[in-house]
């Protein structure tokens, strides 16, 4: 079990970890002070410049990457924190999102997020993708085909933003119903002649949503290259994610 004091008012954070195995379930675990002031349980602050053209709605996060997936998940309003001395594999991730708007489409909000490995010896940069309005731009392009019935709709995101592989646009319902399309970053989108069951339940949808994204983990191979390795690397068990996963960069559009 793992176990963070975080103090919302300083930058002095203690996390620990305690084996459970054979204690007994009727009897309180008692939390010493020895257990938590060690020198390795004492939290690293990580110097991160985040560059973004939105500082108001930034968002600053960390976790630790475990066997058993992620873990010490937190928000931090000033110098991000870590737990190095206890946990090796730890990420810093800036995201910002905002609205954009009311069109035809419906309601328009955007994030966009930046993550990298992160660690106490040095300074990093997060340049958190800026890409709202470009974005938007290709994804109009998109549901213009759409609505217009198009028999097939072009798209290009290559020139969007950096480290992306994977163009994703995705119909959902309250999360009822869920029906997406993966890609290249450019394109064709084929005219698609859904099984009847599946056009009436898009049909009926009662709340309906869509979002369109692109994303990546700054791989440098073609898209059937990062296909590949990413099946690759997502087979691999008993350990811990590789390095193709630390960089990620994605941008997303949600239109309600």
């Amino acid at each position: 079990m793992n176990i963070v004091l975080k103090d919302e008012y300083s930058s002095v954070h203690y996390a620990a970890q305690l084996d459970l195995d054979g204690r007994d379930s009727n009897k309180d675990v008692v939390i010493e002070q020895a257990m938590m002031t060690g020198n390795d349980n004492l939290g690293r602050l990580v110097s991160v410049n985040f560059i973004s053209d939105n500082n108001y709605n930034l968002s600053k996060r960390t976790f630790s990457e475990s066997l058993y997936g992620r873990i010490n998940r937190f928000s931090w309003d000033d110098e991000p924190v870590i737990f190095s001395g206890l946990f090796e594999n730890n990420f810093v991730t800036g995201n910002q999102g905002y609205e954009l708007g009311n069109n035809e489409l419906g309601r328009i909000c955007y994030s966009g997020q930046r993550r990298i490995r992160a660690d106490e010896k040095s300074t990093k940069t997060i340049n958190v993708p800026q890409n709202s309005q470009r974005l938007l731009a290709v994804s109009q392009q998109i549901m213009q085909g759409v609505n217009s019935e198009s028999i097939e709709v072009d798209y290009d995101f290559s020139g969007i933003g950096n480290g992306r592989s994977i163009f994703e646009i995705r119909m959902y319902d309250n999360q009822d119903i869920s029906w997406s399309i993966t890609g290249p970053l450019s394109g064709t989108i084929p005219d698609l002649d859904l099984p009847t069951n599946i056009e009436t339940r898009l049909s009926q949808m009662s709340s309906p949503g869509l979002s369109i994204a692109t994303y990546g983990y700054h791989f440098s191979g073609t898209y059937h290259q990062y296909l590949a390795k990413y099946a690759q690397e997502s087979r691999k068990t008993g350990q811990i994610r590789g390095a193709f996963f630390d960089n990620w960069e994605v941008e997303t559009l949600y239109i309600n």
